[in-house]
């Protein structure tokens, strides 16, 4: 069999067993949930007829009470305007015996394929017959003698309608309802066992799939190592080596096909000019040349790039022919890239340099090297496609950096109008909020700043940055009439944009909240920032000297600065907690974040 053929037979004997086990699982599933639709149902509609049929008769039973009141009433007052309410509260009775007996017809057709219910159902229906007896009996008695109705309605009909007639009614609504609940539970184990089955046959279809794919492997594998092997010692000038029969696909044919050509180029010796038409076929430029670099031979793409005929070239020095001042590499010494080639410029009869792509290899004779073969590939459009690159590469950066200083300068726009507001502002709390909106303004507008200055336009140095930032806050807040210290000690470290920008509002709300509320009944204090990034997490710590804050009273704010905080470490998907001071004085603020690869 041929490898496509057992390749299309694998695939569509393994399409088979999924597409098997996929329909009939879809069959089988489809069968139990309509199975538990229908027991469902059946469930519902059971309690429905029970229902019905429990307030048949409670209704019927309350007709019978209001003929018995009414029949009183006609016995105390003969007045013809009663008599005709006993015949309608007569005739409603027997309209609610009717819808029972409907009901009860509905229920038994339902559960007439459970002998469990039958004994039940014949139990009921001869309860509701003698109910129905003593009823009729009642209403006969009641035309002959009221008073004597009324005492056998009150010990006989009324007593053994709610101890005989109404339990076995609710009794039947639980066994039924119990069967179904049963019957769907039976359903669901069925479809979990099912589930399993499935579940196996899925493995065993995987495991089928596996060996398959192991098969067609080796059907692969085994021929190109035989291959490779027969490549590698007729490369090295084994001609006798042979294939044996490795099997009747499609690598058959091929070890077939090889051997046939190396038998061939046994039998034969290769020509000089077979070797010149190879070498004239290729269009790169070639240069063969002896040991002292001299040309002995080229071929016409390495005549036509230079300018000279192929006469010409020989017994030339190929280095006469290349330069290399703008690369600054000996072309006899250069240093070869990691795919053997180094690149130089060849020197044309008119003067101009072309750069190339050379690479070169000995040539070995009897184990001794005898001269070289170098291959030069015209890189002139690749180098011009490269300068377009990198300038177009230049104008994006100066666009981006133009972008990040604009959006520098708008930022600083609104930083000012925030705190021309403040100034018109009679609103102590609004000025404050201003201020504070001045100062995230102003922290934004420093990340874009440094953007800008930095030769990435994606990253900046943050332990700089913190550095600015805190001088800004400090000048902002600097009193005459206290002396606090504010130290920063960030190892150097980067961050891209998005952290930056969300870190650095952080630290201004600390920064900020630290400098408002810290020192309110003290004229000196201390405020430190320091940081680094160990294992790409990154530890910011901001501490004071000042009053402390409160732990719990912090965590349960709802302030706006609080909101921001938990908020802003929550973007950089970080943490963050506040300690006491191990001297007790002042608080610490520590947040911790992974930093997002800078590569």
């Amino acid at each position: 069999m041929s490898l496509g053929n057992k390749i299309i037979v694998s695939f569509v004997f393994l399409s088979v067993l999924l597409g098997g086990l996929g329909i009939l699982w879809e069959i089988y599933y489809e069968q139990i949930t309509n199975q538990q639709l229908k027991e469902s149902k059946e469930a519902s509609q059971l309690v429905q007829y029970t229902n019905e049929m429990e307030i048949s008769l409670y209704q019927s039973l309350l007709n019978l009470n209001s003929i018995r009141e009414a029949s009183q009433e006609t016995e105390i007052d003969n007045s013809a305007q009663i008599k005709p309410s006993v015949s309608l509260l007569t005739n409603n009775y027997k309209e609610e015996v009717r819808k029972f007996t409907s009901s009860f017809g509905s229920f038994e057709l339902l559960i007439d394929t459970e002998n469990s219910l039958r004994d039940e159902v014949v139990e009921l229906q001869n309860l509701f017959l003698l109910y129905t007896s003593l009823s009729n009996e009642w209403l006969g008695l009641l035309k002959e003698d009221v008073r004597l109705a009324n005492e056998m309605f009150i010990s006989s009909i009324e007593p053994y309608f709610r101890a005989q007639i109404m339990p076995k009614v609710s009794e039947m609504r639980k066994k039924a309802t119990t069967r179904q609940e049963h019957k769907i539970q039976l359903l669901n184990e069925k479809l979990s066992r099912a589930r399993i089955v499935n579940l196996l046959g899925t493995m065993f279809v995987v495991i089928i799939g596996i060996l398959l794919a192991l098969y067609i492997y080796r059907s692969i594998a085994t021929p190109l190592h035989h291959l490779n092997n027969a490549a590698s010692n007729l490369g090295s000038g084994n001609l006798s080596y042979r294939i044996k029969s490795i099997s009747n696909d499609e690598f058959g044919d091929l070890a077939l096909a090889f051997n046939k050509m190396a038998q061939n180029l046994e039998s034969k010796t290769i020509s000089t000019e077979y070797l010149d038409n190879v070498i004239e076929s290729i269009q790169s430029a070639i240069f063969v040349a002896d040991v002292e670099g001299v040309i002995t031979n080229s071929n016409s793409s390495a005549a036509n790039i230079l300018g000279y005929t192929k006469v010409e070239l020989l017994g030339e020095l190929l280095t006469d022919f290349i330069s290399t001042t703008d690369l600054n590499i000996d072309p006899e010494n250069g240093e070869f890239d990691s795919n053997g080639q180094k690149e130089f410029k060849l020197i044309t009869s008119k003067g101009e340099n072309i750069p190339v792509m050379f690479s070169e290899a000995d040539l070995i004779e009897n184990g001794v090297k005898v001269g070289t073969v170098r291959v030069a590939s015209d890189i002139r459009e690749l180098k011009s496609i490269e300068n377009e690159l990198k300038k177009a590469l230049r104008e994006k950066e100066l666009m981006l950096a133009e972008i990040h200083h604009r959006v520098k300068n708008n930022l600083a726009v609104i930083s000012g109008l925030l705190q021309l507001q403040s100034f018109q502002s009679d609103n102590e709390d609004v000025s404050k909020a201003l201020i504070d909106s001045q100062h995230r303004i102003r922290s934004i507008a420093l990340v874009h700043e440094m953007l800008y200055q930095s030769e990435s336009l994606a990253y900046i140095d943050y332990g700089a940055y913190v550095k600015d930032l805190v001088g800004i806050i400090k000048s902002m807040y600097l009193s005459k009439q206290k002396n606090i210290e504010l130290v920063t000690e960030i190892e150097p470290f980067s961050l891209d944009i998005n952290q930056a920008i969300s870190c650095s509002l952080l630290i201004n709300e600390v920064l900020v909240n630290a400098f408002k509320h810290a020192f309110t009944n003290q004229n000196e204090g201390k405020i430190s920032v320091t940081g680094g990034v160990v294992d790409d997490m990154v530890t910011l710590r901001i501490s004071d000297d000042g009053k402390g804050v409160d732990q719990v009273e912090f965590y349960e704010a709802s302030s706006l600065g609080a909101t921001l905080i938990k908020t802003l470490t929550s973007q950089l998907n970080g943490s963050f907690e506040v300690q006491d001071q191990p001297d007790g004085r002042g608080s610490m603020f520590v947040v911790r974040f992974k930093k997002e690869s800078t590569v």
